[in-house]
């Protein structure tokens, strides 16, 4: 190699040494990206199956019960013993019978199962995307919150306390039995018309509520159900929310009728005049009860009103006529 040549070799390698590196810092930033998005990749499958987990524990939370209700809705209340429960037996064979042939059926053609896992997976997506979508309330820490909070919660109106309520049910459960026979139950509708007729103005978004009796029967210590067949006016053709007859406690001990510190409320007077027969009376007592005490309600089986104290709500008063 000569003297002169060996300038234009060195510039040649040189050259070449550079476009070795930018193609490795090319080769480093590429493996950067894909990098990149393989992470994002393997985020994104975490989420998808952690909401397809999740779903699918939601949906079949959902689908049982549904199952359960449907199986509920052939029991018979005008039948007694086995007779009356055929009904929910036969539903759970038909169930019984509905998944064996699928099970045959997925079995002998094992192509079904994609479409049927497929179909599962939209159902639980879609049911996992509508319960995140539901907005929840959140509670708020600031001093006017807290303000405005304890001032709405002084302007609510006149709520049962425990044994109040289970007389009211037990009046209720009076109320809707016809012909002698017993109604099974009470539906929603029939516990919310018996709260606004003997406390107008109650209830947490200014009128009562099937949450308002979900949580009045919780205080109770009431169980509801879902599959509650009832009587009378007011209830739901074939089964519903409400609570069974059968569940409901005991009257308990009647409220104390003496005064309380700061006054009992006067007893109820009506004025009857000549002529008018007994049920005209109790209709015009009862009229005037209202009028007086919101907070009053006539029980049949103490033969009297139960009324909330004025000044003392959580005390109430028997008063007799």
């Amino acid at each position: 190699m000569s003297a002169d040549t060996a300038p234009e070799v060195e510039t040649g390698l040189a050259e070449r040494a550079a476009e070795l590196k930018a193609r490795g810092a090319e080769l480093k930033v590429k493996a950067a990206e894909a990098e990149e998005r393989a992470a994002e990749a393997s985020a994104w499958a975490v989420r998808l199956v952690s909401r397809l987990g999740e779903g699918s524990s939601l949906l079949g939370r959902r689908l049982l019960d549904r199952t359960k209700s449907w199986c509920l809705k052939g029991r018979r209340e005008d039948l007694t013993g086995l007779s009356a429960d055929l009904g929910i037996y036969v539903r759970g064979g038909l169930l019984i019978g509905a998944t064996y042939g699928l099970y045959r059926a997925v079995y002998a053609h094992p192509g079904l199962m994609w479409p049927l896992v497929g179909g599962w997976c939209i159902a639980a997506l879609r049911t996992q995307v509508k319960t995140s979508s539901t907005p929840t309330p959140t509670p708020t820490t600031n001093s006017g919150s807290q303000k405005d909070g304890s001032q709405t919660a002084t302007q609510a109106g006149p709520r049962p306390s425990p044994d109040a309520f289970l007389h009211l049910l037990h009046d209720l459960v009076e109320e809707h039995s016809e012909g002698g026979r017993q109604t099974p139950g009470l539906h929603w509708p029939q516990v919310v018309a018996g709260l606004s007729s003997h406390y107008p103005g109650g209830g947490s978004e200014g009128g009562w509520s099937a949450a308002d009796c979900r949580a009045l029967c919780e205080g109770a210590g009431v169980p509801t159900s879902k599959g509650v067949r009832a009587r009378g006016k007011g209830a739901r053709m074939g089964v519903s929310t409400g609570v069974r007859t059968q569940d409901l406690p005991g009257r308990p001990p009647l409220p104390s009728p003496g005064p309380s510190s700061e006054g009992a409320p006067a007893p109820v007077v009506a004025v009857v005049s000549a002529g008018q027969d007994e049920q005209q009376r109790e209709q015009q007592q009862q009229q005037q009860a209202e009028n007086n005490s919101p907070g009053a309600h006539w029980s049949p089986a103490i033969g009297g009103w139960i009324v909330q104290d004025q000044e003392n709500p959580d005390r109430y008063h028997v008063v007799r006529r």
